[in-house]
């Protein structure tokens, strides 16, 4: 029987190994014949773990590269703009966090530290801290907007009067 971290990462190495056919413009033969001469197995799902991490490291000399959703630093990216969101608002608010960031009044630009501040403004109905700029409905993402407004006007001002 597998744990769930190794049935978690066979997953994952599937996961790239499908992405890395398609970025390396694969047809199912040539897939297949690749996996069995670098794994010497012709589906992912016959694999263990080790073959398929053989077959990965194998696209990767063929050119794959394998690129995460995460900064170097380890914390989260902003999904693109063309995502899917409940409200509009929200793409306003990612816009405005990466301006505020390029501008130097914040210092991490990650999805992650623009969720710790939405926790820290916008409640649900029990009054506990919604975790995700994703989660925000229409009058929740406008009282986050408002916040991080008020917050580049301060800074701008206090940068004017100081210097």
């Amino acid at each position: 029987m597998q744990n769930k971290s190794t049935v978690d990462r066979r997953k994952q190495l599937i996961q790239f190994i499908h992405i890395g056919k398609g970025k390396l413009g694969m047809d199912n033969d040539t897939y297949r014949t690749f996996l069995l001469n670098t794994a010497g197995k012709e589906s992912c799902s016959q694999m263990t773990v080790k073959e398929l991490e053989t077959a990965l490291d194998g696209m990767k000399v063929r050119g794959f590269k394998v690129r995460s959703g995460r900064l170097p630093n380890g914390k989260r990216k902003s999904p693109p703009s063309t995502a899917t969101v409940k409200s509009n608002i929200i793409k306003k608010i990612r816009a405005l966090w990466l301006e505020m960031h390029a501008a130097g009044i914040i210092r991490d630009s990650s999805e992650t530290a623009l969720n710790h501040f939405v926790g820290k403004i916008a409640k649900n109905r029990d009054g506990q801290p919604i975790l995700a700029v994703a989660w925000l409905d229409n009058e929740q993402a406008t009282r986050v907007l408002e916040r991080l407004k008020k917050w580049r006007t301060r800074t701008i001002e206090s940068r004017k009067s100081n210097g």
